[in-house]
């Protein structure tokens, strides 16, 4: 009764897309009795495989739907085989192998996609849907054109899942992306117009999605999210992640139409140059930041505008204060030049030269009548 009551709870969250309410209820169920007891002790060993296969199942459909494709693909993928249409309320067999398949394109690496989808459990559900069989045999074969070619065919019908669309144009691209990685990988250099051809594509689409690919490697997301699975979470060496992308100094000749990747020598000297530029701005953004604090603390300590200002107009009021009570210095005045008189050209006469001739002569009393000369 308990197992049934858990499975209605799942299946009403389902159908309200309450993933929450699923995720909690399937927590719960693994710490009690229900969840932690083995089939050992179990009298119904297949009800107890079948009820976990259930479990997993729906789980697997949450981890879906927040986006986490690599636990999602590996959930599905150890899902038990027993579990048919006995939880077809919620997922059936062939959407258990259409989810499973697809997330293993875009999440797994070639040694996962093997160990979990082709050569394990899972490859008997692959019989139910052939043509994610044919092309994940093509993918094998690294024939990516075929691959991409039928995955486009059958989005068509994929587009109307219910637990899929969401989520289809993301996976994708993303089992592209892994497409053309693989693809390159082996090479120094590819030319974009072959590399069209094989992928079924124009030249100017395929240098386009290279661009996209390089500039996404960049910012940690692009194929790195798309084989992990997460949107920048997580980073162990086991979880599908692909760490260097199309390989490092990887670059598109534009001229000749030609994806090459740089000689480590070239590599290592734009590293270096970048360096440089980097420890340049640095320093020159240092220097501005360190003047522009001297300014500001002499500016606010002694030189400050307004004080200045002040004391320039203190200067000028006391200047004018002076000029007005004692007038300008004699040295500052303005001596128009005046031509002499003739008042200022005739002797100055003074009190030594005048007539002595009465004292020295004796005057009349002397019997002279001479006049002076100086009168």
């Amino acid at each position: 009764e308990m197992i049934q009551i858990s499975l209605l709870l799942i299946e009403l969250g389902v159908d309200l897309r309450d993933w929450a309410k699923v995720h909690d209820t399937i927590a719960r169920i693994e710490h009690t009795s229900l969840g932690t007891s083995s089939s050992s002790n179990n009298p119904d060993n297949a009800s107890d495989s079948l009820y976990r296969s259930k479990l997993r199942a729906a789980q697997a459909l949450t981890q879906l739907s927040s986006r986490n494709y690599l636990e999602a693909a590996k959930l599905f993928a150890s899902t038990s085989i027993d579990l048919t249409n006995q939880f077809s309320n919620v997922i059936s067999a062939e959407d258990i192998a259409t989810y499973g398949a697809l997330l293993g394109l875009a999440t797994f690496h070639r040694k996962q996609l093997h160990e979990y989808i082709l050569d394990g459990n899972f490859k008997a559900r692959l019989e139910l849907v052939p043509t994610l069989r044919t092309a994940l045999m093509h993918y094998s074969r690294a024939e990516y054109g075929p691959c991409l070619k039928i995955l486009g065919e059958a989005e068509k019908e994929w587009i109307l899942d219910i637990h899929l669309h969401h989520h289809l144009g993301g996976l994708m691209d993303r089992i592209r992306d892994r497409c053309i990685v693989q693809y390159f990988t082996p090479y120094s250099s590819a030319s974009l117009v072959t590399m069209g051809k094989v992928f079924g594509c124009g030249v100017e689409e395929m240098e386009a999605m290279v661009c996209r690919l390089l500039s996404s490697a960049g910012d940690g997301n692009g194929v790195n999210n798309a084989v992990s699975g997460e949107d920048g979470a997580g980073t162990s060496p086991n979880d599908g992640r692909s760490p260097t992308l199309l390989g490092e100094g990887v670059r598109i000749n534009a001229l000749d139409k030609t994806l090459c990747v740089e000689n480590r020598r070239s590599v290592e000297k734009r590293a270096r140059r970048r360096a440089r530029v980097m420890a340049a701005k640095m320093g020159m953004q240092f220097e501005r930041n360190a003047e522009a604090m001297l300014l500001r603390e002499l500016y606010s300590k002694c030189f400050s505008l307004k004080f200045l200002i002040l004391i320039i107009i203190q200067f000028v009021l006391f200047l004018l204060i002076l000029c007005c009570r004692h007038g300008l210095p004699r040295k500052w005045a303005c001596h128009p030049r005046r031509e002499p008189s003739w008042r200022q050209i005739q002797p100055h006469r003074s009190s030594s030269s005048r007539c002595k001739c009465r004292t020295s002569y004796g005057g009349p009393k002397h019997g002279s009548d001479r006049t002076c000369s100086v009168q």
